[in-house]
């Protein structure tokens, strides 16, 4: 009453555990920057899909974009769909498929989400 307030408490600070699981987190990011190298990865899996170039699409708040990966439209300073081989009897999973081999699986549309992708050294921020 009278205009006087009651004093504010102190801000509480986060729980023990939630302060080392987020420092665990990002020591984990850092350890692996500093430990691995991305030319040294290989992905095969499912990434966004493969296909016709120019063909656009719709996102989630309404803006245009490209509704497929192409080969003369990816981010080639990230990775590359020219991947060695392993070996020629690796089979199942584990075989190393080009974007457009894959393709050739989804015949009639003509598309692919499983295919290998390598990671490529890291270019200097210009």
């Amino acid at each position: 009453r009278g205009g006087h307030q009651a004093p504010q408490r102190p801000a509480m600070a986060e729980p023990l555990v939630v302060r080392l699981g987020l420092a665990g987190y990002f020591l984990t990011l850092v350890l692996t920057m500093a430990c691995f190298a991305p030319q040294d990865q290989i992905s095969t899996g499912v990434h966004q899909e493969f296909g016709p170039c120019n063909v656009t699409d719709v996102d989630m708040m309404g803006y245009p974009r490209a509704r497929y990966i192409c080969r003369e439209h990816y981010p080639n300073t990230s990775f590359s769909l020219d991947c060695p081989q392993a070996s020629t009897s690796t089979e199942g999973r584990w075989k190393r498929l080009s974007p457009e081999e894959s393709t050739g699986m989804m015949e009639p549309l003509n598309v692919a989400s499983w295919y290998t992708i390598c990671g490529l050294t890291d270019q200097p921020w210009q």
